[in-house]
Formats: C-alpha cells, structure tokens, sequence
C-alpha cells in the first residue's frame, strides 16, 4: 500500500514541476508551477488529510485564519497516537516565483512520522521548489502546489487540483488533500 501511495504521489509531484530549474531571483521559473489564477488564500478552507487507513494527520482550516490539527495512528507497528491541537492561526506567503507557502502555527509533526512526541515544535525540510533547506520553529510550512490533468485528450482544457506538501525531501513525501465534504 505504501508503495502505491508513493507511486502516486511522485507522478502528481513531477506532473507540477519542471524539468530545469533556474534561480528564482533571475526572474525565470522555478522547478514548480505556480498555482492556477483562480487560486485565492480562501480556496484552502475545508478538510484536508495525509496519510492512509489506521494512520492519518487531518488538517481543517477555516476561512478565518484558524486551523486544527488531528492525529491518528493505530497501527500494530507504530505506537498508537489520538492528538488533536486547540484553533491555532495559519498565513500564506508566496515566493517570487508566486509558489505559495502555508505557515501552520503550532504544527505537530507526529502526523508524518509517529517517532516524534506531539508537543515538539521543531523540524526541517527540503523546498524542492526552490532547491533549499527549510528550518521551522513553532510552525509548519507546507507547499502549496497544483497538479494539472487534461479534461480532454488533445484539447487545452486543464483541470487543476490543489494539494498541499510537507516538503521532507526526494525520498520522502507527506501530502495533504481535500477531501470532500
């Protein structure tokens, strides 16, 4: 199953990047496209989760700048976790490259990786956007990036679908999405 989620999850990531990268302060594009014009801060709000069944990180995010986080982990390998934080704030920046950045105050990191007490607030990752480290402090930071399908064969008709990336590095990958309501 993990195998397939990750399968998955690489062609949605290469299917958003490009294949050359030049420096963001040149001016030119980054490794990722940036998000469709109709893309708005409020398009975050509803219901997004990670992971797969007896293991997942579920993020709601309201349309007033708040967030929750829930954790579940009941697997017989992984040490069983039921977290769930109070309302806590998020923001959106972008980068030059208009690649957009969602800050989660207060993030817990044991969602992606269950070895990791609840109550610590520090971490790392690598921007494969923008081909950096990341350092976080009391926060999240997850990229949030679009993947493009044809709506037809042959046409120029474009549906895009917005997830959201922990961005842990190229062999790594924890990936937000929607989920309907």
């Amino acid at each position: 199953m993990k195998k397939i989620l990750l399968i998955i999850f690489l062609a949605i990531t290469l299917e958003g990047c490009l294949l050359t990268r030049q420096s963001p302060t040149s001016g030119s594009s980054a490794r990722c496209s940036p998000l469709p014009n109709e893309f708005t801060p409020l398009s975050l709000a509803g219901t997004w989760m990670a992971g797969w069944p007896g293991h997942t990180d579920t993020l709601i995010i309201r349309e007033n700048g708040t967030y929750k986080q829930i954790v579940n982990v009941d697997m017989n390998n992984l040490p069983s976790i039921a977290y769930e934080s109070d309302w806590q704030s998020w923001s959106l920046e972008y980068s030059v490259d208009n690649i957009a950045y969602l800050h989660l105050s207060g993030m817990s990191f044991c969602g992606m990786n269950p070895e990791i007490p609840c109550n610590v607030r520090v971490s790392g990752g690598f921007d494969f956007c923008q081909g950096e480290s990341m350092r976080m402090e009391n926060e999240g930071i997850l990229l949030v990036l679009a993947s493009r399908e044809e709506l037809l064969p042959g046409t120029e008709e474009v549906e895009a679908h917005i997830y959201m990336h922990y961005p842990l590095g190229s062999e790594n990958s924890w990936v937000y999405t929607f989920q309907e309501p």
